[in-house]
């Protein structure tokens, strides 16, 4: 079906979401790090092997990379990433953002940006993150991964 980058520290979110996505047939990666998510997207893009989707929850735990001084504080660490994974390592397919901080400053930056979907995980259940990523990752769709 296609694989699927999932970042989030929180072990029973992530349970609650990869069986589902195993079941519909998707190959998952699972990173509950921002430093981790950047280092595993950073050679998934050297070698041409991105996820087709990812999924990324926005108050990480702080790391190395992503420090309080860099992100401002480390309830926006999935801000930075995001930013990272668009303006430094380029991808360019789909990001649903799953979180329960929707700041007014954190949705409106997130309407605006392309082939992303900002939802809650108390809204989201399994089947409904399995269907809005088969739909993002359809061939034909606007939000596919450009695979050229």
């Amino acid at each position: 079906m296609g694989s699927v980058l999932m970042v989030d520290d929180e072990p029973l979110k992530i349970k609650y979401y990869r069986e589902a996505l195993d079941e519909a047939g998707f190959e998952v990666t699972y990173h509950p790090t921002v430093d981790g998510a950047d280092r595993f997207l950073d050679e998934a893009m050297k070698k041409s092997q991105a996820p087709d989707a990812i999924t990324l929850d926005m108050g990480m735990p702080c790391g190395f990379i992503f420090t309080p001084k860099e992100t401002g504080d480390c309830m926006q660490t999935g801000l930075a990433l995001y930013r990272r994974m668009r303006e430094v390592h380029h991808y360019t397919g789909p990001v649903v953002v799953l979180t329960f901080l929707a700041l007014p400053d954190v949705q409106a930056y997130f309407q605006k940006q392309p082939n992303c979907v900002l939802t809650s995980p108390v809204e989201t259940k399994p089947d409904d993150l399995v269907a809005i990523i088969q739909r993002m990752c359809a061939p034909g769709s606007s939000l596919a991964r450009d695979s050229s």
